[in-house]
């Protein structure tokens, strides 16, 4: 489970934020998260939403039911889609976005909420060159402590 701690300082209580995942199948998982307000006792909101992954498209898709004490029941559609740059995917573009209906399935909401890129190739080479440095550097820190020269 997943936790975290917000203080929000306009309404001066601490918020208890829970978030779990069950894996129903492979490709799907059964998502609740939601968070309590200590100032009040009660929770400020509780969701529960299903999110189902479609591998060959990379695109994943969820839909739920979000309880807000102020806005009561809304149902949430989300869905994500990556688009390969280059033909390795180390380099795409992501586009996030969502909808949100009220009881009545009358639309509330529809926007985009995210459109980046990610360069997973630039992550993974900065992550092998920090490590190469710090094994040379760890390797002549121990020759200058035991005086012998691994050099050939």
């Amino acid at each position: 489970m997943e936790t975290s701690l917000r203080y929000a300082t306009n309404s001066r209580s601490l918020k208890i934020l829970a978030k779990e995942k069950f894996p129903v199948n492979s490709k799907t998982r059964l998502q609740l998260h939601g968070e309590l307000d200590t100032g009040a006792g009660v929770p400020s909101y509780l969701c529960a939403m299903i999110r189902h992954l479609f591998p060959k498209a990379s695109t994943s898709l969820g839909v739920g039911l979000h309880y807000d004490k102020r806005e009561k029941l809304r149902c949430l559609v989300r869905g994500k889609k990556k688009f390969p740059v280059v033909t390795d995917e180390f380099v795409t573009f992501n586009i996030k976005g969502r909808c949100d209906f009220d009881q009545d399935f009358v639309q509330e909401l529809l926007n985009l909420t995210g459109i980046y890129g990610s360069f997973k190739k630039i992550r993974i080479y900065a992550s092998e060159l920090a490590t190469k440095c710090l094994r040379r550097s760890l390797i002549c820190r121990l020759e200058k402590t035991i005086g012998l020269s691994t050099r050939i």
